[in-house]
């Protein structure tokens, strides 16, 4: 069943219609954002709340949405109160030796790799299969010649006919 237009129809210079015409969006109630971090969140203060959803893995735009503001509003927080930025820091230090410890327990009972944790810690902290020293860089050398004086491509048949 066709839904009715709420908006009447764009007519032409012709006087046809022209397209569909475009339905009223729905009223929607906007996420109240704060400015400022509350005293406790969930009953624990704002580091160890940071600190605890970064050691669960949640990303600083989740913790941001959880704290009510936007990611910039908490990334300008973390900037003025370096407790902040530290807790976030401890937070994924501490989400990072879970799965490190994760991949140790998988390795020493000799089952296959987790590739599922090396792609997390890939994507998550940065991690990658090969070190700087043993990365391979081709260089490819040109031999240039050096600068040669200006008299060298200076015509002496066009100097004299200048001077003549």
């Amino acid at each position: 069943m066709r839904q009715p237009l709420l908006q009447s129809p764009t007519i032409g210079t012709k006087g046809g219609v022209i397209g569909r015409p475009r339905k009223a969006l729905p009223a929607y109630r906007a996420w109240p954002l704060r400015e400022s971090l509350p005293e406790l969140v969930e009953g624990a203060s704002p580091q160890d709340f940071i600190r605890t959803r970064a050691a669960a893995g949640d990303t600083l735009v989740l913790i941001a949405h959880a704290l009510k503001m936007t990611d910039e509003t908490l990334r300008r927080l973390m900037r003025e109160d370096p407790n902040l930025a530290w807790a976030y820091k401890v937070g994924c230090a501490q989400d990072e030796a879970e799965w490190v410890k994760l991949l140790k327990r998988d390795a020493l009972d000799a089952e296959k790799t987790n590739t599922n944790a090396l792609a997390y810690l890939n994507r998550r902290h940065g991690w990658r299969r090969e070190t700087p020293e043993s990365m391979s860089i081709t260089v490819n050398n040109f031999n240039i010649p050096d600068a040669r004086p200006l008299s060298d491509f200076i015509d002496v048949e066009v100097e004299n006919a200048h001077g003549a």
